[in-house]
């Protein structure tokens, strides 16, 4: 947006594209995350040309962005300041190791009076750009980097499945786990979600990059994609840890690692909830609107209907600046979002051709999501919710491994409780506490950490 005709930016770019250097995008700061229009950290035109870039106080610190170079690349970043016109040293402290991640190298970066050039401005001094135009990458990073959870999704799913066909209970026939039907509905609903969201990838990054589209609804496809996928996976993953029990508590199984992970996804690029708040309110008050659904019949189509006209005849009714906007509108933002997502999610696998059991399962998934709404409009019953995830599982059952498969992840898969052989071998790697001694008759104690 601002490096044409800037030759001086065009190494930099390059090496950043290269991943020579990383490159960064400092807006978030301590005291107002991304409340851009509250931001301390300034910019001052000096009368000499040039500007004298300064943090405020402790509260405009830039919150998040890994300034501190690694792996010996220069780190370069896009500073969001309030420029000042008429009216030194640049410190990163690198925060604590987050909980239970794989973490970048998280800082809060400070700036006391840095003298810079006037090239460092991007853009000009006038107010000639919309300042919601200079976050246009905002959207980028909210497709791509939710992406992410398509891919955990298909590790953490291969892996607990792989697992569940291992383990065996029961005597004097052991069966494997997988047979259990409590075992299959969050393993099966994880390869559904892992198959259908992907499709729903390719149509939102088509959506996305379509120029002809308004900037807007391309902004409000990619939330709708983040909505979809940081909530199933957060949900997911816990289900799938918990089925493998006391294996599931451990980052070495690749599973309760991406939870964790997830959590630090659904606030990058903009917290799911307060962009849904957002979008929600624009779309209600008609500002704009989504691509509407090739399969109008659907039961979630049906369901977004219903959902979005109720609380547009509450907007018409109660406007939306109100108190019964804030208490009965604005909670249900999310909902709002994920109503129009899931049937998009539907359209987009029934278009790729995802297979029909998946299709179903995910279907399944997504009403119970709302299952009251489906029971009060007298569209299902319980039972009839229940006899449909049935079918889906039974569908799907003798498929499934040739759909795991298909995942293409097995090269990725690094977890020890995929097999008899890994897991010796990881035993084996653990620090030992005591002797072993090999055909020894007598008592060995031993313990390994």
């Amino acid at each position: 947006m601002f490096s044409k005709g800037r030759s001086d930016l065009r190494t930099i770019i390059d090496d950043m594209m290269a991943y020579k250097a990383l490159g960064l995008f400092l807006l978030s700061e301590v005291g107002h995350g991304l409340d851009i229009a509250n931001l301390r950290t300034t910019a001052t035109l000096l009368p000499g040309g040039g500007f004298e870039l300064h943090t405020t106080s402790s509260l405009a610190a830039k919150y998040m962005p890994p300034t501190v170079p690694v792996l010996g690349k220069p780190a370069f970043g896009i500073v969001w300041a309030k420029l000042i016109i008429n009216d030194e040293g640049i410190s990163a402290r690198v925060l604590p190791r987050r909980n239970g991640s794989s973490p970048l190298n998280h800082a809060i970066t400070t700036f006391h009076r840095v003298r810079l050039p006037p090239s460092a401005l991007l853009g000009e001094l006038d107010n000639s750009v919309d300042v919601r135009l200079s976050l246009w990458r905002v959207g980028v990073g909210a497709i791509s980097l939710s992406a992410i959870a398509i891919t955990c999704l298909k590790v953490a799913s291969s892996t607990v499945y792989r697992y569940s066909l291992r383990r065996h209970v029961g005597v004097p026939r052991p069966v494997p786990i997988i047979s259990f039907r409590t075992q299959q509905i969050p393993i099966f609903t994880a390869v559904a979600q892992a198959h259908v969201l992907e499709a729903l990838l390719k149509t939102c990054t088509h959506n996305f990059m379509d120029d002809s589209t308004g900037f807007q609804t391309r902004h409000a496809v990619a939330t709708i994609f983040k909505a979809m996928v940081v909530e199933p996976a957060l949900r997911t993953h816990y289900d799938l840890s918990v089925r493998c029990g006391a294996q599931g508590l451990f980052d070495y199984n690749q599973v309760i690692s991406f939870f964790s992970n997830m959590r630090g996804i659904s606030i990058a690029e903009g917290d799911v909830l307060v962009l849904c708040i957002r979008l929600a309110s624009e779309l209600l008050l008609g500002r704009y609107s989504i691509p509407e659904t090739l399969n109008s019949n659907s039961l979630l189509a049906k369901h977004e209907s219903a959902v979005f006209n109720k609380y547009t005849a509450m907007v018409e009714d109660h406007g939306h600046r109100g108190d019964h906007y804030r208490s009965f509108i604005l909670p249900q933002s999310q909902t709002i979002i994920e109503s129009i997502g899931h049937r998009m999610a539907y359209d987009a696998a029934v278009a790729q051709g995802v297979p029909q059991a998946l299709i179903d399962i995910y279907e399944c998934y997504a009403i119970k999501r709302d299952v009251g709404w489906y029971i009060e409009a007298g569209v299902l019953t319980q039972d009839q919710v229940a006899s449909m995830e049935d079918r889906a599982m039974k569908a799907a059952f003798p498929h499934m491994s040739q759909w795991v498969d298909g995942m293409g992840v097995s090269d990725y898969l690094k977890a020890p409780i995929l097999s008899e052989d890994r897991w010796d071998k990881f035993v084996d790697s653990l620090p030992s506490i005591g002797v072993e001694e090999k055909g020894s008759t007598s008592a060995v104690y031993q313990a390994r950490l």
